[in-house]
């Protein structure tokens, strides 16, 4: 299957929001659970989960729009070079 950018994108950003959906259920029902202090209990459950998929999300955003500069140099290239051959 060969998705646009434009799709990769959008199945990268609506792949984070559920993984951090997810990942924020998981937390409450860690601190509902528990008998420790919610704020330290949330932040110990929450975050090793949270830091990795925004990381991982932006990796895989940086390498959307590089994919996208890419195609553009090449298309623009070929238009250059369709240029040189008509005259």
């Amino acid at each position: 299957m060969n998705l646009s950018n434009a799709a990769r994108r959008a199945v990268v950003l609506i792949t984070m929001d559920v993984l951090i959906v997810v990942e924020l259920t998981y937390a409450f029902s860690k601190c509902f659970s528990g008998t420790g202090d919610f704020s330290e209990t949330f932040l110990k459950a929450y975050v090793p989960l949270f830091a990795p998929t925004i990381i991982g999300a932006f990796i895989l955003l940086g390498r959307i729009k590089r994919r996208e500069r890419r195609e553009a140099a090449a298309a623009e290239a070929a238009a250059e070079t369709r240029m040189a051959a008509d005259a």
